[in-house]
């Protein structure tokens, strides 16, 4: 919110937030509305500040001059982290482990061919997994960052990441 005052937008919260409530005051109805959506947006974020505002943008609605309306986050599609192929799952073990790397760092730490790590960046940048950085690095898409950290550890992928 300390972000948001300097706008000067007025926001309103969806009535899908405000159906939370019980019968009270409006000011107190308001308040209680923003302190449950930024739990809402924290928990979806895990803490990530980036992603976080990333949700924050993405529930905006404009409503007119100077005027907001705050909806409910969306939430990230998990059917893509469970249809991952496993060269895909090497590709991101690959990234997450150097941070960030090229197509031939990726290749060279996965012992597989720059063909097949070149398709599984194509699929991993087109959902939204991988994010082509300057210099055609590659690094975890922030989005489902958490996620994809927490599938490559159960799958004995990488160790000792938080």
């Amino acid at each position: 919110m300390n972000r948001h005052e300097p706008s000067g937008y007025h926001l309103s919260f969806d009535r899908l937030i405000l159906a939370s409530l019980s019968a009270a005051n409006t000011m107190g109805a308001a308040a209680y509305a923003e302190e449950q959506f930024f739990r809402l947006l924290w928990e979806q974020s895990k803490g990530n500040p980036k992603v976080a505002l990333h949700l924050w943008l993405h529930c905006l609605v404009p409503m007119g001059r100077r005027a907001l309306k705050v909806g409910l986050p969306e939430r990230a599609r998990m059917d893509i982290i469970s249809s991952i192929s496993d060269t895909l799952w090497f590709v991101l073990s690959a990234v997450t482990n150097h941070e960030n790397a090229t197509r031939k760092e990726i290749a060279d730490a996965t012992s597989l061919e720059l063909g097949s790590v070149s398709q599984a960046i194509k699929i991993g940048v087109e959902e939204k997994l991988l994010h082509r950085a300057v210099g055609n690095h590659y690094r975890l898409g922030f989005i489902y960052q958490y996620d994809i950290i927490k599938q490559l550890k159960a799958k004995n992928f990488i160790y000792g990441l938080n």
